[in-house]
C-alpha cells in the first residue's frame, strides 16, 4: 500500500483561522496531493520493482557495489518508475553514455547524462562527480541510485531491514516558477516575516506557525514557512513527512539548480547535480518536529540560494536572546 504523502497538514487550515494577526498575510495551506505522487520500490537482488504497488518485472537485479558500498541499481527501470517514456531515454553508442531526459509539467526538460567507467554525471548546472562509476550488466547501465534519481526530481530512501530503495516524485514535474521575493528577514519564534519583493515594496507576513525557531541557544529553520515566505508555489514541494525528505523544483533563473533535496538525520542539503550544501561549524542536525514540521538550519536557506541561483547577503545577527536572520537574493 503506498503511504499517505503530505505537503502540508490540513490542521494548519485550524492554525490560521485562530492565529494569524491582523497584518498582510499570504499563509497557504497546501491539500494532500497523495494522488500526484508516484511511490516506487527496489529490493536488493530482485528482479522486479513496485510502482504504487503495483509490480513490473526487470530483466536485472539492484547490487551493492563491493568496492565502494553503493547501491547500484538499473538506469533504464528507474526512468520507467518515474514515469519517463522510452524515447527519453537516449544510448549514445561513441561515447558510451546514457541520457535520460524529464519534461515538467510546462515542457521543459531537464536531463542527466552518464558515461560508462566515468565517473562523471552531467545536468544543466554542468559535471560534477559520482562515487561509484556506472557499470553495464546484462546489457543494463547500472548507476548509483541516489545520484540518478535526485538528478531526475526524484527524493530516495535506503530501508536496510528489508535491503529496499524508496523512490518518491511528482507524476508530473512542476513547472519552473519565476523570483517575485527579494528579501526575507525573520525573528525566533515570531510568527511574522518581514518580505521584500522584487518590485521594491515590503510587507509584514503572517505565517501558521513561526518560520524561524530557538534551538540549542541559535536558530532554525521551519522549512515549509521558509519556503512559502520566498513564494515558492505549494507544487513545486514535495514532502514526505513520514520517511523524513523534503524536495522542491528550481525556479526559471538561468543559475538555478533543478532540485533541491533536504532529509532529516542530514546536515546538509542535495542539489539534483550531486552536489550538496556547505557544511558550517554551527549547523545542527535536520529533524522533523512533533507537529510534522521538518526543521533545519543553514542547509535550508542553501536550499532557497540554490532554488533561485543567485549571491546571497545577509546574515544570522544575535541580539539579545534573539536571533534576526536576513537573506537577500
Amino acid at each position: 500500500m503506498v503511504r499517505k504523502t503530505l505537503f502540508v497538514t490540513l490542521l494548519l487550515l485550524f492554525v490560521v483561522t485562530l492565529s494569524v494577526p491582523a497584518q498582510p498575510a499570504q499563509a497557504v495551506v497546501t491539500p494532500d496531493q497523495t494522488d500526484k505522487v508516484i511511490v516506487s520500490k527496489f529490493w536488493i537482488g530482485e528482479k522486479y520493482y513496485e510502482v504504487n504497488g503495483q509490480r513490473y518485472e526487470m530483466d536485472v537485479a539492484p547490487y551493492i557495489d563491493p568496492a565502494t558500498d553503493r547501491t547500484m541499481i538499473p538506469f533504464r527501470y528507474l526512468a520507467y518508475s518515474l514515469g519517463i517514456p522510452e524515447k527519453n531515454i537516449v544510448w549514445h553508442e561513441k561515447t558510451q553514455s546514457v541520457e535520460i531526459l524529464r519534461e515538467d509539467a510546462s515542457g521543459y526538460v531537464n536531463a542527466v547524462q552518464v558515461w560508462i567507467d566515468s565517473d562523471v554525471l552531467e545536468t544543466q548546472k554542468g559535471r560534477s562527480q559520482l562515487d561509484a562509476v556506472p557499470r553495464i550488466v546484462n546489457d543494463r547501465t547500472m548507476i548509483p541510485y541516489r545520484a540518478a534519481a535526485q538528478g531526475l526530481g526524484a527524493l530516495v530512501f535506503w530501508d536496510p531491514d528489508d535491503q529496499s530503495i524508496t523512490v518518491e516524485t511528482w507524476k508530473v514535474a512542476p513547472a519552473r516558477y519565476k523570483q517575485t521575493v527579494k528579501k526575507v528577514v525573520t525573528v525566533n519564534d515570531k510568527p511574522t516575516a518581514t518580505v521584500t519583493y522584487m518590485d521594491g515594496t515590503t510587507k509584514e507576513v503572517a505565517t501558521p506557525t513561526p518560520a524561524q525557531i530557538s534551538y540549542n541557544g541559535g536558530w532554525m529553520l521551519n522549512a515549509l514557512e521558509y519556503f512559502k515566505l520566498w513564494s515558492i508555489p505549494d507544487e513545486a514541494i514535495l514532502y514526505d513527512a513520514e520517511r523524513g525528505g523534503i524536495i522542491v523544483r528550481g525556479s526559471e533563473n538561468s543559475n538555478a539548480e533543478a532540485y533541491m533535496i533536504l532529509y532529516a538525520g542530514e546536515k546538509y542539503a542535495w542539489g539534483s547535480c550531486y552536489m550538496r550544501t556547505e557544511v558550517r561549524p554551527d549547523t545542527e542536525t535536520m529533524y522533523i518536529s512533533n507537529g510534522g514540521g521538518f526543521i533545519g538550519g543553514w542547509p535550508v536557506s542553501g536550499t532557497v540560494v540554490n532554488l533561485f541561483g543567485k549571491e546571497p547577503k545577509g546574515e544570522a545577527v544575535k541580539k539579545g536572546n534573539i536571533f534576526v536572520k536576513t537573506l537577500e537574493l
